[in-house]
């Protein structure tokens, strides 16, 4: 494959926006209804890591350069009052209450378009959290593409790492270093070399984005996104090395496939790592460094039936039943690696 055929699978951005976001407009995203041929994923919105504290994962957000709303009660995020969203992650966090953010990129890579990142924080509910590892089955990581690599590192805290790794696995030489949003998940800010072309404002600092998930076995994952969801997945020839030394000096073998997901131009890149220890993530909902993709199916039961007969896989929505609202429909279910997604189709009024 081509680098500029690459970085058009990989890259993804997401263009600076000002509109306010209600949950249910998010939700509500969709390109077609029921049933119907063709693949199962027709849409996808937002990236969503649970985080230990809201506030300090969005003043980070704002450090690293991503557009970040103001809090709405003054110094802080309020907590969310929807009721149906108690029953949205309650069969893992009964009664537990949310609040949530958006973030976004301030522009966009063609041909990609937009990214929401939306951290996610529970209360009144049990949480634990895990110590998250790149080579790990269930940990995601936000790749920022970045104009300025040394200028981005300024930006972070003192007490935030330093190794940075040549890369050349994108084309050309380019620098990255992986930081840890405090209390979520990791983040790897890279600047090629050259810089591809993006929509972002000249001095935006950052120009791009993509999602990475660690999986537990690749053909395991391609067999249900790509081969029964429809998701179009590439494999891409990638080492450790080309990445600079990721996961670390003991040898691993990776292997990384990735996708645009239909409707949205949201990409997804899947990486297994093998020859090294590792520990699955094993998150519940609620847990810091989880995290969930929100998705549009044709059909939830065909979809949820799809994730069910895959591998291990729990519907995490109260009771686990679909939720019902007046122009869509709901369910967050897991995936044999432990990512969540919130799965929405439209609703059929007959």
């Amino acid at each position: 494959m081509t680098r500029a055929a690459f970085l058009g699978v990989v890259l993804l951005a997401a263009l600076g926006l000002t509109t306010s976001f209600r949950s249910s407009d998010v939700l509500a995203q969709t390109t077609g209804g029921q049933g119907g041929a063709g693949p199962q994923v027709i849409g996808a919105r937002s990236y969503s890591p649970m985080v230990e504290n809201l506030d300090k994962a969005m003043a980070f957000y704002g450090q690293l350069g991503l557009n970040v709303p103001p809090p709405e009660k003054g110094t802080y995020y309020p907590w969310d009052e929807e009721a149906w969203h108690y029953d949205l992650h309650g069969g893992q966090a009964p009664r537990s209450q949310m609040r949530f953010a958006y973030a976004t990129v301030p522009g966009a890579v063609a041909p990609a378009s937009a990214l929401l990142v939306e951290p996610v924080e529970h209360r009144n509910i049990d949480r634990q959290s895990r110590p998250i590892r790149v080579q790990d089955p269930g940990v995601s990581t936000l790749v920022l593409l970045v104009r300025d690599l040394d200028a981005a590192v300024a930006r972070l805290p003192p007490s935030a790492p330093r190794r940075i790794r040549r890369v050349t696995a994108y084309g050309g030489s380019g620098r990255a270093m992986t930081v840890a949003v405090p209390g979520g998940h990791l983040v790897e800010l890279l600047q090629l070399d050259p810089l591809p072309q993006t929509t972002a404002p000249a001095d935006a600092p950052v120009i791009g984005a993509w999602v990475r998930v660690t999986v537990e076995d690749l053909d395991r994952s391609l067999k249900l996104y790509r081969d029964q969801l429809g998701v179009p997945f590439q494999m891409t020839a990638i080492t450790d090395d080309a990445l600079g030394g990721l996961v670390g000096p003991a040898g691993p073998r990776l292997r990384i496939a990735s996708a645009t997901l239909p409707g949205t131009r949201m990409t997804l890149e899947f990486m297994e790592v093998t020859g090294i220890e590792r520990k699955p993530l094993a998150a519940r909902i609620q847990d810091p460094g989880a995290a969930r993709l929100q998705l549009t199916v044709r059909n939830l039961e065909e979809a949820i039936a799809t994730y069910k007969n895959a591998g291990p896989s729990t519907v995490v929505s109260t009771r686990g039943e679909i939720i019902v609202q007046p122009q869509y429909r709901v369910a967050v279910v897991s995936d044999l690696n432990g990512l969540f997604l919130v799965l929405t189709d439209r609703r059929v009024t007959r």
